[in-house]
């Protein structure tokens, strides 16, 4: 049995929110949702969150598979922690939900060392307060002792090591010693548990990480930030490692739950995040936006937004191209400077070169849009829909007011506003003829105001 406690009851003043603090977001994930997902991924039995009775909106934000505890303040005592603990084998992680950003695999390696140690703490050298114990390790490298740093002497106030609040334990022996104390009431310090598992000749196993900031507790805006970037350099650092190019990291966001295919170029101001998945091959120039979408293989994207969307393979994008949802695009299209799309569907080989603004729309194959067409779908009341054949032509500065059904090789003449069904073959024209008048222009500008 694997479980896990997320101690998230607490919220956060140094934050200064009127938000839970743990729906503040590492990149695009809250950090309790971050948690969560983790465990999700590594397969834990059970996951546990012990949350304040008032963010009763944790419940709607997290995945069915976590449990809660609900506290009336935010004190957790041990006989609280004692419900949450059955007498069985496996073991327990116990962490806060003010640090995000541990790795699954630091949360594997504690796990696979409570084999041999019933009690895991994560250590590192770098202090970050003075609440932080010293940990002073016997000569076989476990736990001799904590000591407070306000009450250490000199030659202890040497030693870099100090305690981090993430731990993993042998469950039964949890279990046990939780036992042993929830009559005392006390509020929940796991450090306590450090003598009740020595007593019984229990080894404690300091574990210690080489970059502290992966345990960075979030205590401030300052903290925030800090945890936000280190979490995207290693996401950059990850990427670069499998296959992918990313010119200038410091500006690219990638989040924690998208997938790159290898020989993907990325640019500079590059934001990718929520579940976006992208194939081999593609070209991410400057400045795109792109969330919850799903990229094919070999497209060329530019400063556009890609948004609950799929792309195929072989597209050229932007630049300011916009997906804003539910769009569809197939292979070899163009889509050009300033098109926007909603929920619309573009089959093969059709050019968007730019100014087109398509809503509710399906499009054929080997079809022009020209510059300026406009898909006119909503009367004020509700939408309808467009639907354009293979191999027409979309003449410039056009209105197509649905419900519009255009076949196939059909022409629509330029500056026309339409409606209704054209057949295949057919051209239509919807302009008004035009009317001079002689002499009026010159005495319209040279009129009196």
């Amino acid at each position: 049995m694997k479980k896990v406690i997320i101690i998230a009851n607490k919220n956060i003043e140094g934050l200064k929110s009127n938000i839970p603090s743990i729906f503040h977001e590492i990149i695009d994930k809250p950090m309790i949702n971050k948690q969560v997902d983790n465990f999700s991924i590594m397969n834990f039995d059970a996951i546990t969150a012990v949350i304040d009775k008032a963010n009763k909106k944790v419940k709607e934000t997290l995945p069915n598979n976590c449990e809660y505890l609900f506290t009336n303040n935010d004190i957790v005592d041990f006989k609280k922690l004692a419900e949450l603990i059955e007498d069985k084998e496996g073991v327990t992680i116990l962490t806060y939900g003010n640090v995000p950003n541990i790795t699954q695999a630091t949360y594997q390696a504690m796990i696979e060392k409570v084999a041999e140690f019933p009690m895991v703490m994560l250590t590192s050298d770098t202090r970050i307060n003075k609440d932080q114990a010293i940990v002073l390790r016997n000569p076989i490298d476990t736990v001799r002792s904590l000591v407070d740093y306000r009450e250490a002497n000199t030659d202890q106030k040497q030693v870099k090591e100090v305690a981090l609040d993430v731990f993993a334990f042998d469950n039964k022996l949890l279990y046990k010693y939780l036992k042993q104390v929830e009559d005392a009431k006390q509020e929940v310090n796991p450090f306590a548990l450090v003598p009740l598992f020595k007593a019984d000749g229990h080894h404690v196993l300091p574990y210690k990480i080489e970059d502290y900031l992966e345990a960075l507790p979030i205590y401030t805006r300052q903290d925030l930030v800090l945890a936000t970037n280190w979490e995207r350099n290693r996401i950059v650092s990850h990427w670069l490692d499998n296959g992918v190019t990313i010119y200038d990291g410091d500006s690219v966001v990638i989040g924690s739950d998208v997938e790159i295919g290898y020989d993907t170029v990325i640019y500079q101001n590059n934001i990718i995040v929520g579940k976006t998945k992208i194939g081999r091959y593609n070209t991410l120039n400057f400045g795109n936006f792109i969330k919850d979408s799903e990229i094919g293989v070999a497209n060329t994207i530019e400063q556009s937004r890609i948004i609950k969307s799929i792309v195929k393979d072989h597209n050229n994008f932007g630049p300011w191209a916009n997906l804003r949802e539910y769009v569809v695009i197939g292979n070899k299209n163009r889509i050009g400077t300033s098109v926007e799309l909603k929920q619309v569907t573009l089959q093969d080989n059709n050019a968007l070169a730019h100014n087109v603004y398509l809503g509710n729309t399906n499009v054929g194959n080997r079809c022009n849009i020209g510059w300026g067409v406009v898909t006119a779908n909503y009367n004020g009341k509700s939408k309808s829909t467009t639907n354009i054949g293979d191999d027409s032509f979309i003449g410039s500065s056009s209105t197509l007011i649905a419900p519009m059904d255009i076949g196939n090789q059909v022409v629509v003449a330029a500056g026309s506003v339409v409606s209704g069904t054209v057949e295949d073959g057919d051209m239509i024209i919807g302009r008004s003829r035009a009317e001079i008048k002689n002499g009026k222009g010159k005495l319209y500008l040279e009129r009196d105001n």
